[in-house]
């Protein structure tokens, strides 16, 4: 399929664009559309739940085909549920995917890391037509209608805010403030020390979407900046027909 009419650009390629962290800007360097018409890093695991926890045995590592570590986070499992609640949030860690039989029904974990000043980030969750400002056209379907179909399929899906409105770390506030506006059903977690850094910097942009076998939690895809195509037919490949 492709519903974008534009070159599919995988993995480790070049790829359509992203929203820089490196420019120097403010919030306005996360918009890279044409508004009139458009709709701390950690090296290893946590020490915490690694041991105690299920997960694939090391060496741990952030490039294609190594495991990730089991590294853990605090945030909400439903959003909505918890009624976008900060005193409402949990632990989530990467081994609650960990599903070597099958038992709980999955075969690809997809986590999303975002920025609040990320105009791709937003075109994921606001879904629409744009234009970006160098004349491209993208579409975008509301990420979370894209996970709950393919959810059947073995699908799940981890969202990690790591900047805020201006670069800094995303606090609690930028939490609830961003799942609220997008009405987040979908596990959605605080990563404000960018434990996640050493996936994204190989790609050097938001957002970052990357792609892990629950079977063996090994990281088998990532896609920066501009590529919604890219994303689900990578998805596609590795999910049950």
């Amino acid at each position: 399929m492709n519903r974008f009419a534009l070159p599919l650009i995988l993995a480790f390629g070049l790829s359509l664009g992203g929203c820089s962290g490196d420019d120097g800007g403010g919030a306005e360097r996360g918009d890279p559309f044409d508004t009139s018409l458009s709709t701390t890093p950690s090296g290893g695991p946590d020490p915490v739940g690694l041991g105690a926890d299920p997960y694939p045995a090391g060496p741990y590592g952030f490039s294609q085909y190594s495991v990730i570590p089991n590294f853990q986070f605090l945030g909400w499992r439903d959003p909505a549920a918890g009624a976008y609640d900060p005193a409402a949030l949990e632990v989530i860690k990467l081994s609650d995917y960990y599903d070597p039989d099958g038992a709980k029904g999955s075969r690809l974990l997809h986590v999303n890391l975002s920025a609040v000043w990320c105009g791709y980030c937003r075109a994921e969750h606001a879904g629409g037509d744009y234009i970006t400002q160098d004349g491209q056209q993208l579409h975008y379907e509301p990420i979370e209608e894209e996970v709950d179909a393919r959810a059947p399929r073995g699908l799940r899906y981890l969202e990690a805010l790591v900047q805020d409105s201006v670069g800094g770390p995303a606090t609690k506030a930028d939490l609830e403030g961003w799942a609220s506006e997008y009405a987040m059903g979908l596990p959605f977690v605080l990563d404000p020390n960018d434990k996640l850094a050493q996936v994204r910097d190989s790609l050097g942009s938001f957002p970052t979407n990357f792609l892990i076998t629950t079977h063996d939690m090994k990281i088998v895809q990532k896609i920066a900046g501009a590529n919604p195509d890219a994303l689900w037919d990578a998805a596609d490949q590795y999910l049950a027909p």
